[in-house]
């Protein structure tokens, strides 16, 4: 399994990502505090990421073909299924989508996903893979876009998934996710030092939730590698930062009788922020974090 993809990933990503961010200032693409109390940053910062990561992972998918030996079909409906996931995620950077919009656009998308044959197999209903496949993905673009939160801590605890799939994609012989795996992490790495704090750059909602699409696509083909519930569990495991801190802030929100996706400051970097800890330091924990439900993920896989 080469790694030639994900370097020329990481250097494009590095080379491109202060491309955008000037773009990204010269036509107001920019994040800018509202006083809402709900974004932490104080000056407007570009919110570009999504940009250079989608270009860097693309490119080197397109060359991966050459380097390793798989369907360039695949690739293609990977890149085009992104495309469309960046395309809305843009228009919600731009505009500012409702709810309902977002959602239904993503439940489009995974459904294109499903047609082109990208499901899980795990169960013996066909209704119900399709359903789990569904909730999968769709709920891993949310509970990335919901971490993306503050200077580095998406983008970093997605890196860290990365290397757990990847991991597990060695461990598989899946030469498929060790590909996606190893070219996003490049492409997260590379973008990662304009993200770290103090940021340069946002992931925007255009980023973040392609980076969760691709990792709710690796939970999906690391759990057809062999079809049982073990199997699907682990990859599960590995998104196990985003998809808790998700599940306690819908819970958090309907206990207090608000809708799901108003938003709040009350994840749990918030909470680490407000007993001290910096932002930096907030981001080494969720690394911390994301490696420990990283190895939990890869045992069960192993063990199961």
């Amino acid at each position: 399994m080469s790694l030639l993809p994900a370097m020329m990933s990481f250097l494009f990503a590095l080379l491109l990502s202060p491309v955008a961010i000037r773009v990204g200032k010269k036509i107001g693409l920019c994040d800018v505090p509202d006083g809402s109390g709900l974004k932490i940053h104080r000056s407007p910062i570009p919110k570009v990421g999504g940009l250079p990561i989608f270009l860097s992972f693309g490119l080197a998918l397109m060359v991966a073909p050459i380097v390793l030996r798989f369907s360039r079909q695949e690739a293609w409906a990977i890149l085009l299924l992104c495309l469309l996931v960046v395309m809305l995620g843009m228009a919600d950077d731009l505009k500012n989508l409702s709810p309902l919009v977002r959602l239904s656009g993503q439940c489009l998308v995974s459904i294109l996903m499903m047609g082109f044959g990208f499901m899980i197999h795990t169960f013996p209903v066909v209704t119900l893979n399709l359903a789990f496949t569904g909730v999968i993905v769709v709920g891993a673009i949310n509970a990335v876009n919901l971490l993306d939160g503050m200077d580095g801590l998406a983008s970093g605890v997605s890196a860290v998934c990365c290397m757990a799939f990847g991991c597990l994609a060695l461990y598989q012989g899946n030469r498929f996710v060790f590909l996606l795996s190893s070219v996003l992490l490049g492409a997260l790495l590379g973008f990662l030092p304009y993200n770290s704090h103090p940021a340069r750059a946002f992931l925007g909602d255009h980023g973040s939730t392609l980076v969760g699409f691709l990792m709710g696509l690796m939970v999906v083909f690391s759990a057809n590698e062999t079809g049982s519930l073990a199997h699907l569990l682990g990859p599960l495991f590995v998104l196990g930062v985003p998809f808790i801190d998700t599940a306690w802030a819908v819970a958090r929100r309907v206990r207090a009788r608000r809708s799901i996706f108003t938003g709040d400051r009350e994840h749990f970097y918030d909470q680490l922020m407000r007993k001290g800890f910096t932002q930096r330091e907030t981001a080494f924990i969720g690394y911390s974090l994301s490696l420990g439900f990283g190895l939990l993920g890869v045992t069960i896989s192993v063990l199961g």
